[in-house]
């Protein structure tokens, strides 16, 4: 999901398979979860949808347990990011 979302230039939500190794799936996994309240982060979970009769990863969401002031300018509580093979084109 992650390759997909970098070979056609988008940023990848949610943040937190950004900043892990997503190639290392266990560790990714292991660290996506903020529980401290250390260097101004914000308690946040994280939940990703998967497609099991195809095993992938299809999209993620977030949600921020309450915002700091970067949060509640920039990010807000919650944000999500599906893979771009599996929207939904409108026309």
């Amino acid at each position: 999901m992650s390759d997909e979302w970098y070979s056609v230039g988008e940023k990848i939500i949610p943040y937190a398979f950004r900043k892990n190794d997503y190639h290392n799936l266990d560790f990714c996994l292991e660290n996506l979860e903020v529980n401290s309240v250390s260097n101004g982060q914000v308690p946040v979970i994280t939940f990703g949808g998967m497609n099991t009769e195809r095993d992938i990863f299809i999209g993620a969401v977030y949600i921020h347990h309450y915002l700091n002031e970067e949060l509640l300018l920039r990010v807000g509580y919650i944000g999500d990011g599906v893979r771009s093979s599996e929207r939904v084109q409108q026309s």
